[in-house]
């Protein structure tokens, strides 16, 4: 799609809304961005990410940041991006669209690499992983260990056993081997077994750069759901009315503050 409507591959924000509009046709079903459009909770991830790539925080010294002007200029990008996103999908519809050539570019994480795998014959060559093309690579942690609060002794040891283990460098690498998803610790996996897999290459390199998109405080966390419910409500009118951003942001910190108070916490990327 790209080479048909003689883009480069992205290497900048700008680039990339150029290139959306350019690959986009919605009459022959074709477009140029996948996102989730419906009420998804990777709303908020899809935004944070143009913000956190733009250079911009979502949260600064202790407080929510959605009003300061680097927010709203990243989050109007995204509106840009999205308009060329078909309407009402979910993530997990997105990707299955760009695996069948119906979209050009999407974001996704690590996993997907299993995914291109089994994408179809006449799609599958042209299909490819990169960086964001944003000044900074944003990610975040999406899956993790737990323990109940309440458990049996005896389990409760087992558990801590098992996550001893998994914080072993061997273990670590054979995450990140067995999943083509990077593991906590850093550049995890030898240069010889990335040579094996060279999506692993890229994993690792967008895993140690990555700049967190997620709350760090322990306020927003403890009530993520009910941050990420308000977050995507607003979301959804962000791309579907012509309200300002600024206003929907405006009105978005203050139902945050409102709803989810208490110690926001840190920035997310320390560098707004």
């Amino acid at each position: 799609m790209l080479a048909d409507a003689k883009q480069p591959v992205p290497k900048t924000s700008d680039e990339f809304l150029k290139a959306i509009a350019a690959t986009t046709d919605v009459n022959a079903g074709r477009f140029g961005y996948g996102a989730p459009t419906n009420e998804h909770p990777n709303v908020f991830v899809e935004i944070g990410t143009w913000v956190t790539g733009e250079g911009a925080s979502l949260f600064k010294n202790g407080q929510y940041n959605l009003t300061d002007p680097a927010v709203i200029r990243a989050v109007d990008k995204f509106r840009t991006a999205v308009k060329s996103a078909p309407k009402g999908t979910s993530s997990e519809q997105a990707r299955q669209l760009f695996m069948d050539g119906k979209i050009a570019m999407i974001r996704d994480g690590p996993w997907v690499a299993a995914a291109v795998k089994k994408a179809p014959d006449a799609t599958r060559a042209s299909l490819k992983m990169g960086m964001m093309p944003f000044s900074n690579i944003p990610g975040g942690t999406s899956n993790s260990l737990h323990m109940p609060a309440k458990l049996d002794p005896e389990k409760r040891k087992l558990v801590w056993e098992f996550i001893r283990m998994t914080t072993t460098p061997e273990w670590q690498a054979k995450f990140t081997l067995l999943t083509s998803s990077p593991a906590p610790r850093k550049n995890a996996l030898p240069a010889s077994d990335m040579a094996a897999a060279s999506e692993l290459v890229l994993v690792n390199k967008s895993a140690a750069e990555a700049v967190n998109l997620f709350p760090e405080s322990i306020a927003v966390r403890e009530n993520y759901n009910e941050f990420a419910k308000i977050f995507v409500e607003s979301g959804m009118k962000l791309m579907t009315s012509d309200r300002a951003t600024a206003d929907v942001m405006k009105d978005l910190q203050a139902e945050l503050t409102k709803r989810v108070p208490g110690e926001v916490g840190r920035a997310t990327s320390d560098v707004a």
